[in-house]
């Protein structure tokens, strides 16, 4: 935090008691007291205060509208929301132009652009910009705004030719507009707005209307969740032009300036990136939005290895019917049906029996039997790939739903009869295994007496190397120690040592993915921490002599606050990009309750018997390695193969061609060294001494923060995984569950200690930098 925030800060607390939150005063102490600040401290100041409606244009929207200007001499310039002034004030600095006008409503804003000396050279015009943009005649070269996104709805009348068009939208699309319709026609707008400005079913809307202005979108330019203060909401960057665009061009700006260079590259030559964020062209008749654009891209690459052919819903489907909650009994015994739910990702069924949410939820689909099999077509729409149809399908801002029309005209993807009808078979084949295991666990617990039958039935339905197996598939920091369990035949105390040392190390893993994902966004992890944060002074230094309860308890906030973020609709875009867009179940397995609850039970189990130090009997050491591999097997469950989506890797050599950053990387996963090598595509760089984590098909990994290290140990000088234990005197104390020849190491302070601020208090980091005051 640079000393004038902490300043800003200090005042705000103090005025706090005498008068509600004012930025205009707070600054205005400051100011009175020496105090310099800039425009980064004032935005910071702003994001505090909730209640504003005052808005600081974020840097790399500046930096790119500059970027984007600064190539051209520039004559004259209007900005319709110009706010503190952040925006446009630089423009006028570097460019110079012979003319700039400032609208703004807000008496405050003005206050604090004159404190930030923004008004040189600036026209600056109070008041209602939809009233002002009524007495300004001249023309503008470049007319921008971020007018405060509003709710309200009004209706405008404009002239057009020799009749009059009526406009309804929000009051923030008006103003841009009213405010287009000054541009040269050679000139261009630059407008920050909300997503639903791109919502084709505002007929009278301001989008949909305006070719009959003659204005057309040249680019739209998604804005990540998180963007604007208040609301976890992403944006648009929209470019209007007088003239029309062969294409429209779209991407995905950021706070990272390299990608946002690559983009403006691309833009200002109409040319195609690497990948979509880097710029697309598409046909503007075809444009929703830039999320469903990646979500068709993404269905592309789904269906590829199917190697089927798309086959219309409307050619399978003889009738789709909307269930009322008292669904008459003839519809309910048509045969032939499925229950495709409308909303959400719940399972589609073949019976009302095992519908999982209210009935009038879901459609009922009448199959046409000589084309499709109910279960098989119920389990597809149950497939990553039937589930993104079902989101490609669902419409609508506030409870997205898939309609009776938009299912008809769908595409499902299925094989012929025969293999349905395989399939099928083979699945309940399947499903009778799985019943059949279920009777033998009744009886396990039923008639103890049967166990050597049991035992003998259970060990024909499984592999010896299946545990094997399954371990391969599990980062190298997890499936290394299960490894030092599992060859470990003479001495059971080691064991049960190696057990819990595989829980312990789970615990800390899986805590360090979740806190890493939400530390990628130090804002936002200021905005959340105290949801994890413990303020006890009993307990808020844990994490200098840390222990299997303390990450326990720190995991479980984290997958908490996850599941929260995940069932906000406003929220779960921005949590899936902090996270790297994994796979659903990828993160529903890494916040899944049980996992949380089988680490509680074995940090119990590790409490109870340390307690009992004296001589253990065999018959104890048998029944504690049960529990511990029962508790094995609990995990086992809920990890199942959701890291088969997932590489752990270790950056070695790479190279940057056009905004496309291309590793080869040592593939961190299963038992033991040599380590696979691997190719991996990534859109930021990544630094050769971290730990990543990147999902199938994405392109943003997730740096690990440093608890978890991939290091030489210092004798032998073999790579060992090392976590992050504790503070002491003589440095940082690291431990290693599967390398026995120097299990414990002790290194010199280093990043470690920055990071340790994390779990210690938000107050103590500087979001800007990331590093601690």
């Amino acid at each position: 935090m640079s000393a004038a925030t902490n300043n800003l800060h200090k005042i705000a607390d103090e005025l706090r008691g005498q008068q509600p939150f004012d930025a205009s005063l707070i600054l205005k102490t400051a100011k009175s007291r020496g105090v310099t600040f800039d425009v980064e401290d004032v935005n910071l100041l702003l994001t505090k205060d909730r209640k504003s409606n005052l808005f600081c244009c974020p840097y790399f929207i500046q930096k790119f509208i500059r970027d984007y200007l600064k190539d051209n001499p520039l004559n004259s310039i209007l900005d319709t929301s110009a706010g503190i002034g952040a925006l446009l004030a630089p423009i006028v600095h570097e460019l110079a132009p012979n003319q700039a006008v400032a609208l703004e409503e807000n008496q405050q804003a003005h206050e604090i652009a004159v404190m930030m000396g923004y008004e040189s050279g600036i026209d600056w015009r109070l008041g209602s910009p939809l009233n002002l943009l009524d007495d300004i005649e001249q023309e503008f070269e470049i007319v921008m705004g971020s007018p405060p996104w509003s709710l309200k709805r009004e209706s405008l009348t404009f002239p057009l030719g020799d009749t009059d068009i009526e406009i309804r939208d929000d009051v923030d699309k008006l103003t841009i507009l009213k405010s287009s319709l000054l541009m040269t026609p050679d000139g261009a707008g630059f407008f920050i707005t909300s997503p639903n400005f791109t919502f084709k079913h505002f007929k009278n809307g301001v989008y949909k209307n305006l070719s009959h202005f003659n204005l057309f979108p040249d680019a739209i330019l998604s804005l990540p969740g998180g963007t604007f203060p208040g609301t976890a909401l992403g944006g648009l960057l929209v470019i209007i032009r007088k003239q029309k665009p062969e294409k429209l061009f779209v991407g995905e700006l950021s706070s990272n300036v390299a990608s946002n260079d690559i983009i403006l590259k691309n833009l200002k030559a109409r040319k195609q990136g690497k990948i979509p964020q880097l710029g697309a062209l598409i046909d503007v008749n075809s444009f929703s939005s830039f999320q469903t654009l990646i979500a068709k891209r993404e269905f592309e690459k789904l269906v590829g290895p199917l190697g089927l052919q798309p086959t219309p819903f409307c050619k399978i489907a003889k009738e789709i019917n909307v269930i009322k909650p008292n669904q008459d009994e003839e519809s309910s015994n048509l045969q032939n049906v499925i229950y495709l739910p409308k909303i959400g990702r719940s399972q589609a069924v073949v019976s009302l029996d095992d519908l999982q949410i209210k009935p009038q939820n879901y459609l009922q689909v009448v199959l046409d039997s000589d084309k499709a099999i109910p279960a098989y077509v119920a389990n597809f729409f149950n497939t990553k790939l039937g589930i993104k149809i079902r989101e490609l399908l669902s419409s609508g801002s506030t409870i997205p739903k898939i309609n009776k029309l938009q299912l008809f005209k769908a595409n499902i993807y299925l094989p012929d009869m025969e293999t349905q009808a395989k399939i099928v078979r083979i699945n309940s084949s399947i499903s009778d295994i799985t019943t059949q295991l279920e009777a033998l666990q009744r009886q396990l617990w039923n008639n103890p007496r049967n166990i050597k039958e049991i035992e003998k039935t259970v060990i024909s339905f499984t592999h010896e190397n299946d545990f094997e197996i399954w371990m391969e598939t599990l980062p190298f920091p997890l499936a290394s120690v299960l490894w030092a369990y599992h060859v470990e035949d003479a001495d059971i105390r080691r064991k049960i040592d190696n057990l819990f040392n595989f829980f312990e190390a789970l615990s800390e893993f899986t805590a360090t993915v979740l806190l890493s994902a939400f530390a990628s966004d130090l804002s936002f992890y200021n905005q959340k921490s105290e949801n994890w944060i413990d303020n006890d002074p009993k307990y808020k230094d844990w994490i200098y002599t840390s222990n299997f309860g303390g990450w326990n308890v720190l995991g479980e906030r984290l997958a908490k606050e996850t599941r929260t973020l995940l069932s906000t609709k406003d929220e779960r875009e921005r949590c899936l990009n902090l996270f790297g867009r994994p796979d659903i179940d990828f993160l529903e397995m890494l916040t899944n309750k049980k996992m949380f609850r089988v680490l509680r039970e074995v940090a119990g189990y590790r409490n109870q018997w340390k307690g009992h130090t004296g001589i253990i009997s065999s018959n104890e050491l048998d029944k504690r390695l049960g529990l511990l591999e029962s508790s094995l097997s609990d995990i086992r469950h809920v990890i199942s193969d959701r890291y088969s989506t997932v590489l752990l890797l270790s950056p070695e050599s790479g190279e940057c061609s056009e905004g496309i950053h291309c590793y080869q990387v040592k593939a961190l996963m299963g038992t033991r060294p040599p380590f696979k090598k691997e190719s991996v595509k990534t859109l930021r760089g990544m630094d050769k001494k971290k730990l990543y984590l990147i999902h199938d098909d994405q392109l943003k990994p997730i740096k690990l923060l440093p608890f978890i290290r991939l290091m030489e140990s210092p004798k032998t000088e073999q790579n060992a995984c090392y976590f992050y234990n504790r503070l002491n005197k003589e440095g940082v104390r690291w431990v290693s569950y599967h390398f026995e020849s120097e299990a414990e190491i002790v290194r010199p302070y280093d990043e470690i200690m920055s990071t340790l601020l994390l779990l210690r208090s938000a107050e103590n980091l500087d979001i800007t930098t990331g590093s601690p005051t």
